[in-house]
């Protein structure tokens, strides 16, 4: 499987909220919500975050599916080799 490293979006992206346009990152980096600074990176089709804010906010459905499905059936097999 190939992995590629995503590295963090530099800061010359950055935009206030009100200025932000379409693909770029919604993220919010500033604390204060009136003057809200967003990453302002490019998004991908789709998606309200750039791929360095996409990795920290978004949980894949299927990935938590798969989590539970595999702790059922451990769950379930080490019942069985007590009976």
């Amino acid at each position: 499987m190939l992995v590629t490293e995503i590295t963090a979006p530099p800061a010359h992206h950055r935009t206030r909220l009100l200025n932000l346009r379409a693909k770029q990152c919604r993220f919010i980096l500033s604390d204060d919500l009136r003057d809200a600074v967003c990453c302002g990176a490019p998004t991908q089709e789709g998606s309200s975050w750039c791929a360095w804010h996409r990795k920290l906010v978004y949980i894949p459905s299927r990935l938590e599916r798969y989590r539970q499905l595999t702790d059922g059936s451990e769950a379930a097999s080490s019942t069985r080799r007590k009976s």
